[in-house]
């Protein structure tokens, strides 16, 4: 059985919204990237719901940023 995936748009807008990090543990020194979204016109002073991304081992990449495409 094969199964196809289409797409039919792709939707980037939101990608520039994630700011790049990296956790360095100060224990072991190893660190983890990641990706924090702020929404647009950000406040501190409001609550937000907390939205980041860490890419798994698959994303074998030096570039935090890639897998969110």
């Amino acid at each position: 059985m094969s199964c196809r995936l289409t797409s039919s748009s792709i939707v980037e807008q939101d990608v520039d919204r994630f700011t790049q990090y990296v956790y360095k543990d100060p224990e072991t020194g190893c660190e983890m990237p990641y990706n924090l979204y702020l929404p647009k016109d950000y406040d501190p002073n409001k609550s937000y719901p907390l939205v980041f991304f860490v890419a798994d081992a698959s994303a074998n990449i030096n570039n935090t940023k890639t897998p969110l495409f």
